[in-house]
């Protein structure tokens, strides 16, 4: 039982004026004072601050109290499992549930049944069946992925966003935060926001990354994101998250990519912009894409390698259909591309760049679908520090393929 209060510094006080405590309270006289300064607090008429002292200031008065002794157990108890970090990984949806009921901040993944059996609260999601738990490739309807990003953050803010309103959702801060961003495949936000990334240089002011929703594959479901706050469930809106954190960590983004441009390729243009291809140039003379793709043997396992301003981005190839290239990310009227090398064994190569990454605990990660089939992860676990849904692409700032993305948060010392 608690006979001594947690230190006025101690966040134990800010965290119970500014959530909303699942706890049945005993005392009449604490359940007043609590409504009346978070109420204070949302008018602005006190200062969080304030309003710690003031509640502080009570406690140490009523502190031998049976009822205040309780309540303060209560709370405390409640405070601690908040703030015990959610193991990365898949979990059942009644175990979900649990943990956005007692105010976790997550993002998820699973499938649009799974997802729409959740509460509202404090995460937002993408659909796909498929992940890497601990390496391993699993595929499954009925278990969602979480991360939580609880423990780091100070405040969050979630929004949606569509293509009228790119500009500012994703406008410079000075606030110390890392964006996280889901968005549906094969829309014109994912379009659009592709163009907007790569062209738009305050994006690379503020740390972002994300993935791109998906569904089971060869199937007719219709890929979503969700707003967790309200329930909502999009198919052409993207959904963002932004995560304040304290001033002495840097968000830190990297990504895995084994790709590079094939030095014999001849160069691929298309007329106009898209996720789906019938004809284009190349080396300036128009071709029919895929008989000349049938006709060269090329293996579209890998991707073809647009140079933007001398970045190396990956679009990947999704599949060949009906003499048109269907891709994973939309090519563009102007940039010029490039099959990427070949002939070296995918699940090696990858096996192998993952094993060069030190850190092993990530805020946040996500790999392609490619490297979840082409690596053969079902069969062929991958490295245990690979974890996350198996996406249609992934955000590390720009939009980019068939890659392992990651977020570190780093101490400064």
């Amino acid at each position: 039982m608690y006979t001594q209060l947690p230190p006025k510094n101690d966040p134990f006080w800010e965290f119970i004026l500014t959530n909303d405590l699942k706890v049945n309270l005993s005392s009449f006289t604490l359940k007043i004072k609590l409504t009346t300064l978070k109420n204070q607090i949302q008018r602005k008429t006190i200062s969080l601050d304030k309003a710690v002292e003031n509640l502080y200031q009570m406690y140490t008065r009523y502190i031998l109290i049976p009822s205040f002794i309780e309540d303060l157990k209560k709370m405390h108890k409640l405070y601690l499992s908040m703030n015990t970090a959610v193991s990365t990984g898949l979990y059942d949806i009644n175990q979900v549930k649990d943990f956005i009921e007692k105010g976790k901040i997550l993002a998820l993944a699973g499938t649009e049944q799974a997802l729409s059996s959740l509460p509202q609260g404090k995460w937002i999601a993408g659909t796909i069946p498929y992940f890497f738990d601990k390496g391993k490739g699993v595929e499954t309807d009925d278990k969602i992925f979480v991360h939580d990003f609880t423990e780091y953050a100070q405040k969050i803010s979630i929004k949606i966003f569509n293509t009228d309103t790119l500009q500012e959702t994703f406008i410079p801060t000075d606030k110390n935060i890392y964006r996280f961003v889901i968005i549906p495949p094969f829309t014109d936000i994912h379009k659009e926001y592709s163009v907007f990334a790569f062209m738009n240089k305050d994006v690379m002011l503020t740390p972002t990354i994300g993935w791109i929703a998906g569904k089971k594959l060869n199937s007719d479901e219709i890929p979503m994101v969700f707003n967790g706050l309200t329930g909502e469930k999009l198919t052409d809106q993207g959904v963002l998250m932004e995560v304040e954190i304290d001033e002495q960590y840097n968000s830190e983004i990297n990504i895995v990519n084994i790709f590079e441009i094939d030095p014999n390729s001849p160069t691929i243009e298309f007329e106009n912009d898209g996720f789906c291809a019938e004809y284009c140039l190349i080396d300036g003379k128009k071709v029919k894409l895929a008989e000349f793709i049938e006709k060269n043997n090329i293996d579209i396992r890998y991707p073809l390698i647009g140079d933007f301003s001398g970045a190396n981005i990956n679009i990947s190839f999704q599949e060949i259909k009906d003499s048109k290239v269907y891709f994973y990310a939309p090519f563009f009227k102007g940039i010029k591309y490039r099959f990427s090398k070949r002939g070296f064994s995918y699940p090696q190569k990858f096996k192998f760049a993952i094993k060069q990454i030190d850190n092993t605990s990530f805020v946040f990660s996500a790999n392609c679908i490619l490297n979840y089939i082409y690596g053969e992860a079902e069969i062929n676990p991958i490295d245990e520090k690979v974890t996350g849904p198996a996406t249609f692409g992934e955000i590390a700032y720009l939009l980019v393929n068939q890659t392992f993305v990651y977020l570190n948060l780093i101490k400064i010392k």
